[in-house]
């Protein structure tokens, strides 16, 4: 009987300390999620979307850009560094109207904060600029948006502010 008893003690402890053990991996799977999430948002704020540039067949994107913000946003080739510069998707049929996103690289985040703030000039027009987000980080803001706009009507547009972070 002793030795029964022993052997169901070990088979606690050991069931004990296997959880514990899952429970730590656990918490480390999520701290290394959330150093991904972290590292890639980082990455992105480099990156800005540009819609409604229409498309050409066999187009150099690096020239379309720079043509693009110097018609459309009066910004030159020094002033704001892009290094890389590529459609979004698949290429659908000839035929479809909405052309594909352009996604641009800056050589330096401040870069693209810039030309977010230029993008007034864009209203009224076809075009438009914006923060490539992750998927989860959109989904968030779009649920936290209807808050944040019943906050400010609530407080005033100097007491709610959204943050980045």
């Amino acid at each position: 009987m002793g030795l029964l008893k022993c052997r169901v003690d070990n088979i606690k402890s050991s069931s004990y300390y296997n959880c514990a053990v899952q429970n730590i991996t656990h918490e480390r799977v999520l701290l290394l999620e959330n150093k991904t999430l972290e590292l890639d948002v980082r990455q992105r704020e480099s990156f800005i979307l540009i819609a409604g540039v229409d498309e050409c067949e066999n187009e150099n994107c690096f020239n379309t850009v720079h043509e693009f913000l110097r018609r459309s946003l009066n910004i030159d080739r020094g002033e704001i560094s892009v290094l890389r510069a590529n459609r979004v998707g698949r290429r659908t049929s000839t035929n479809n109207t909405r052309p594909r996103l352009i996604r641009v690289m800056m050589s330096h985040p401040g870069d693209g904060d810039d030309l977010m703030n230029s993008a007034r000039r864009l209203a009224g027009t076809n075009f438009s600029l914006l923060r490539d987000y992750r998927k989860e980080i959109s989904d968030a803001s779009k649920q936290l948006w209807p808050k944040f706009k019943e906050a400010r009507a609530k407080h005033g547009p100097r007491n709610a502010q959204q943050h980045s972070e």
